[in-house]
């Protein structure tokens, strides 16, 4: 029987992953700063820094995202998937692009729950999206073998990650293709949102809803890294973020700064700083009903 690691080993379609420029993060670091990070990595609970065009962005990651829910108790739930026989409907690189953010995303929450088999149909997609974007050949095989080998090892998975992601951006930005990189991120971020905000109505300890608060920040950093895109279907995108921007106004967040410490050797910054979060029953359903909405526009 396959099990998720040997899938990964020898599976190349985990680039797809790699794409989504996801940072290996440790479970016990906590909540986002919004001070500007330096360093080459810097470690949150489930978010990377990544510099667009000068610019960082705090984007959270799907894979700590999947590992949080099953944290939760949340029982597996198939029905949030984006189904796979909808990639015969993604034509254009604009639904290519975010697509291959859901699925991704889809692909970390069946493979947090074991759904092996579920999980290669999904990495068939991924496949598919990247020979579309053209994309295929921005990792190398060795990168896998070395998931593979290292698959529970956060610390060498951090730093392979941390290659993989370096590798895709630069390839990203020599060919002209950040704005593709910036849908990527919207879809994966679109797709790990809809599972937290769906299942935080059934989590009793309020650790999903809290999670989905914690992402107002992140709201306003996706506008502004669509921003740079001016596509007429990224303006449609860019006025949905807005609305949804809108609603996480009511999310209540205070801050406290705390001073990083920098792992000068590992090239690490790991924020200290924490942030207390209040969201009502009422302003999480209205998130859910907003991102239900585009989830919706960009998978139909």
């Amino acid at each position: 029987m396959l099990t998720i690691k040997s899938i990964i080993k020898h599976s190349f379609l985990i680039i797809g992953l790699g794409l989504f420029f996801v940072q290996c993060t440790s479970e016990n670091d906590t909540i986002k700063s919004e001070d500007p990070i330096e360093g080459e990595n810097a470690i949150n609970n489930g978010s990377s820094i990544m510099n667009f065009d000068g610019q960082l962005f705090s984007i959270p990651s799907p894979i700590q995202t999947a590992h949080l829910i099953k944290a939760s108790g949340s029982e597996y739930n198939s029905n949030l998937l984006n189904s796979i026989d909808n990639i015969n409907k993604y034509n254009s690189t604009y639904k290519q692009a975010l697509n291959l953010g859901i699925y991704g995303a889809d692909f970390a929450y069946a493979s947090y729950y074991e759904q092996d088999q579920t999980s290669i149909q999904y990495m068939k997609n991924l496949k598919k999206l990247l020979d579309a974007l053209d994309l295929s050949s921005v990792v190398d095989e060795d990168f896998v073998e070395r998931i593979g080998e290292n698959i529970n090892n956060k610390d060498s998975l951090m730093a392979i990650s941390s290659t993989m992601f370096r590798t895709a951006d630069n390839y990203l930005k020599s060919s002209d293709q950040s704005n593709v990189a910036g849908l990527i991120l919207a879809g994966g971020f679109i797709e790990s949102l809809y599972f937290s905000s769906n299942l935080a109505k059934m989590d009793a300890s309020k650790e999903l809803a809290k999670r989905v608060g914690e992402q107002k920040l992140t709201v306003s950093n996706i506008v502004i890294l669509l921003s740079k895109n001016t596509d007429e279907e990224v303006k449609s995108l860019i006025k949905e973020f807005n609305e949804l921007e809108s609603i996480f106004e009511k999310v209540e967040l205070s801050y406290q700064y705390a001073r990083p410490e920098t792992d000068p050797v590992k090239k690490q910054t790991i924020i200290k700083s924490t942030t207390q979060v209040n969201v009502s029953d009422e302003v999480l359903e209205e998130i859910l009903v907003k991102i239900t909405s585009i989830r919706t526009l960009i998978t139909g």
